[in-house]
């Protein structure tokens, strides 16, 4: 797992990243490079979270070598460095068949789903299968999905459960949630050639089938002129600080606030009748509702000047900022799990319009004053 950040303002485009990698939940090593440069004309830089390891290639060695290759002056803007990045990385990698594909990791998230259901109650599994079926069937997986063969697939993993309460298609979902988990997530950040203002874009890499990448969008702003704080992968230390509240903190007070208001109307169920009851069930919806909205105002108003403050911060102290939001979770990692999944130096990278990339923080493997040729050579591309 990691801790990674964009912070932009329509001036810089700030990325900061842990250096933690861990292995199999179980192990974890720091010294991973996540930020990278790609060109300076235009200004352009990348970061990668997730697995770290595109179809067996390291996806360091992958984006250095596309690096190196790429006239970047020619492509000009993020959308034609995207679109080329996701052709080299078919050109390059080797293809797999789309049914090997599926049945390999439909195994895997079969153990996960038992392995799950064995870990916690009935209540706590079915709540889990909701929350995990929170995405869209992936575009490229809907038709194959329709098909007899993959709907038995998943009708055998859906015998074993309530059928009520997980249907066929909240299944393909949460397989798809998983594939999502287990991919390789890219963000591209830069100015384009004709842009005043910074973009980026984010999406998964997932894998080369029948020689198509297969991949899923997350988020695209272009020539932003707004001010904008976006974490990822390990993101809850992060979002607890800019809304003020712990998310699991938030969801059991309001399942607390609900729980009252039903306990209370359950109590008068011997003494109103039930036009009444009616009527105050109405009302107690209406006051959950309100409640809710409540508190997402407040999370709103307690952001709002965060952003609001991006605006007159100058590049360091954007800097500083990015760098600052993953030491706080490094920090809540070391404190409360066994596991210190976010860690180790931390790499910042600011990115402007007449700067261009420009290192703020980077920690080397090696001793640079032994090694000058990786300087001469490399003329500090890729660093």
């Amino acid at each position: 797992m990691t801790s990674e950040i964009i912070i932009m303002n329509t001036d810089v485009i700030a990325l900061a990243a842990d250096s933690t990698i861990t292995i199999n939940d179980k192990k974890t090593y720091n010294g991973v490079n996540k930020i990278f440069m790609l060109s300076n004309d235009p200004p352009m830089g990348i970061m990668v979270f997730g697995l770290g390891k595109f179809e067996n290639i390291s996806i360091e060695t992958l984006i250095k070598e596309y690096s190196k290759k790429t006239d970047f002056k020619k492509l000009k803007n993020i959308i034609n460095i995207k679109n080329d990045f996701l052709r080299y990385l078919t050109e390059v990698t080797q293809a797999t068949n789309i049914n090997i594909f599926l049945d390999s990791h439909l195994k895997n998230f079969k153990q996960m789903i038992n392995q799950q259901r064995n870990s916690c109650n009935e209540l706590e599994f079915y709540q889990f299968i909701e929350t995990f079926s929170n995405v869209e069937i992936f575009e490229f997986l809907k038709d194959i999905f329709e098909t007899e063969k993959y709907n038995e697939k998943f009708k055998e993993i859906i015998k074993e459960y309530d059928e009520s309460k997980i249907n066929l298609n909240n299944l393909k979902k949460c397989f798809c949630s998983y594939i999502f988990n287990i991919s390789t997530g890219i963000l591209i950040a830069g100015f384009n050639k004709e842009d005043m203002f910074p973009s980026y874009v984010s999406f998964n890499i997932i894998a080369n089938v029948n020689n198509t990448l297969l991949y899923q969008n997350m988020d695209t702003k272009l020539n932003y002129s707004g001010t904008l704080i976006i974490p990822f992968a390990q993101t809850d230390v992060i979002e607890t600080y800019l809304s003020g509240i712990d998310a699991n903190l938030e969801d059991e007070i309001k399942k607390y606030f609900v729980n009252i208001m039903e306990n209370y109307i359950c109590n008068m169920y011997d003494h109103i009748n039930v036009e009444k009851l009616e009527k105050i069930n109405e009302i107690k919806n209406q006051l959950t509702k309100n409640f809710k909205n409540n508190i997402n105002s407040l999370k709103k108003d307690f952001y709002s000047p965060i952003l609001e403050s991006l605006d007159f911060l100058p590049r360091e102290e954007i800097g500083n900022l990015a760098e600052s939001l993953i030491q706080i979770t490094s920090l809540k990692r070391k404190i409360d799990s066994n596991l210190e999944s976010v860690g180790g130096n931390i790499d910042v990278a600011l990115i402007s319009k007449g700067d261009g990339f420009i290192w703020k923080k980077r920690n080397p493997y090696f001793d640079p004053k032994i090694n000058p040729q990786f300087f001469d050579e490399k003329m500090n591309k890729n660093f």
